[in-house]
């Protein structure tokens, strides 16, 4: 894979699956890649379940890295929508983390739903106070806007949906309710 191509040429951030048997060098290409992000600048996460083998890139890029933890016993207090040193950045690493989670590709057919995702970022940056509860605000904005699409305003609608049914199952737990706690 040309990691570089996709970051630095596209500007665009992408995933990547490894896969293959015991043995087989998956570790290695994955250790190897998040180290070349890094580097680069980049911002990614890696999810890792085991949380073993990924400590020794967060002691060689200590001041790059941050060890997130998730499920029962974690005490982060999350937020999407603040991961980055200033606005603009911000915003770029929100609408990666919102894309995967309400499942925006970038097929022909989603574009009217990263166009709406980029309409709300774009309010919702615009003011002092970046968080899931605003984020709703500028979805429930984007939905009653009469000058919208009726299709937008209906992409709208469902994320506003996903989005509010996740405050109250697994994923709520995960991500939402800690992102609702974050100042």
């Amino acid at each position: 894979m040309d990691w570089f191509r996709a970051m630095r040429e596209l500007n665009r951030s992408g995933a990547a699956a490894f896969v293959g048997t015991p043995g087989s060098g998956k570790s290695v290409g994955m250790k190897y890649a998040a180290d070349t992000m890094v580097q680069w600048n980049a911002v990614g996460a890696v999810v890792a379940p085991t949380q073993g083998e990924y400590g020794v890139l967060v002691g060689l890029w200590p001041k790059e890295s941050v060890w997130w933890t998730f499920g029962a016993g974690s005490d982060l207090r999350f937020s999407p929508f603040r991961l980055g040193r200033h606005a603009r950045e911000s915003r770029l690493v929100a609408e990666g983390f919102l894309s995967v989670l309400l499942n925006i590709t970038t097929r022909r057919e989603d574009q009217r739903a990263s166009l709406v995702l980029q309409r709300a970022l774009a309010s919702l940056y615009e003011g002092e106070k970046w968080d899931m509860d605003r984020f709703l605000l500028c979805l429930d904005a984007e939905r009653k806007d009469e000058q919208r699409r009726q299709e937008e305003r209906d992409v709208a609608d469902l994320f506003l949906g996903l989005l509010e049914h996740y405050r109250d199952g697994e994923t709520g737990r995960a991500l939402v309710v800690t992102m609702e706690k974050t100042t």
